[in-house]
């Protein structure tokens, strides 16, 4: 395990997450994050994971275009929403 960065904790007992953290897991302004135990007296955090909901006519529209492009993987809920606008908007 590689340490990354550390931060100080404020009096409302705030953290602000390092940039150089911030940019590996591509959290934006706005992104939500889980903290994960795991029961050994560590904690992770990860990008928060949050279902997607559409409409049934998105839907449909989503999974006609998807059907025409290839499998793509991608990392995290925010960058699969980005992939997912962009499909829409082709």
């Amino acid at each position: 395990m590689v340490k990354l960065a550390d931060a100080m904790i404020t009096s409302q007992g705030q953290v602000s997450i390092p940039k150089k953290v911030r940019e590996m897991l591509r959290l934006q302004k706005g992104s939500r994050v889980d903290f994960l135990d795991d029961g050994k007296g560590r904690v992770y955090i990860q990008e928060a994971e949050t279902p997607v909901e559409f409409t049934e006519a998105e839907w449909k529209q989503f999974l006609a275009k998807t059907q025409s492009e290839p499998v793509t993987r991608v990392k995290g809920r925010s960058e699969a929403l980005r992939h997912i606008d962009k499909l829409m908007k082709k």
